[in-house]
């Protein structure tokens, strides 16, 4: 069963967001802050506008947001990150789109990062009516100077 999360579940996520992290592009970029990730998923948590859904055994999770669109006056949600270690990938994705349509959203919006499966996410995407909208790059500019 899938469910919104609570900040009791936070040390298990925490746990799943080190991994998410140091699979992507990002760990190339920046390091991971702990009590940055602590906060956020408390924001996350806490905030109507924003959902932190995962299976009842922890083993995943998906956050995403719902906003207006900003090229009319729909409403559109937006992942903020999805993992899953242990099977509920497609059952995540079906629990934020339903949260999404509960929010009135109109059009649901996912990310499929480079280095984590990409090929099998697309697939994923495309099987549950997604299409391929845009690609994003990332660069660092600073040492955080």
């Amino acid at each position: 069963m899938i469910r919104e999360a609570t900040k009791e579940d936070i040390p298990r996520l925490l746990v799943m967001c080190r991994k998410f992290f140091a699979a992507s592009e990002y760990a190339d970029i920046t390091k991971l802050d702990e009590d940055a990730m602590t906060s956020t998923l408390c924001g996350v948590i806490d905030n109507e506008q924003t959902c932190l859904l995962v299976p009842d055994d922890l083993t995943g999770m998906v956050a995403g947001i719902v906003y207006p669109f900003y090229f009319s006056t729909d409403v559109c949600a937006q992942e903020l990150f999805w993992w899953s270690e242990g099977g509920h990938g497609r059952a995540l994705l079906e629990a934020f789109e339903a949260w999404a349509k509960s929010r009135g959203a109109n059009a649901v919006t996912m990310i499929c990062l480079d280095r984590l499966g990409r090929d099998r996410v697309e697939s994923i995407y495309k099987k549950a009516g997604y299409r391929a909208s845009e690609h994003s790059w990332i660069k660092r500019l600073s040492d955080g100077d």
